[in-house]
């Protein structure tokens, strides 16, 4: 289990901006992801926030999985859109 101050210190943004970021995550993914489309079109904020959430999880998942099991983090920089700040 990771807690919430800890996904949120994984962040290299504010905090707040971080915390909204995995909100929208989870609201998104608890209403579908077959229907994320309409949810970034209701909201466009959502799209922001999911490519910031995107930039967190991996840190998460190579501090709380690869690095347990004694494997090299994997190269998991997004190379396709730099961040507009």
């Amino acid at each position: 289990m990771v807690n919430a101050e800890t996904a949120l210190s994984r962040y290299d943004g504010g905090k707040e901006e971080a915390e909204k970021a995995l909100l929208a995550v989870f609201e998104i993914t608890n209403k579908g992801i077959a229907h994320v489309t309409k949810h970034i079109k209701d909201n466009p904020d959502h799209g922001r926030l999911i490519e910031i959430a995107s930039r967190g999880v991996p840190s998460l998942v190579v501090s709380y999985l690869y690095t347990p099991l004694g494997l090299a983090a994997p190269n998991c920089k997004l190379s396709h859109r730099l961040r507009e700040n």
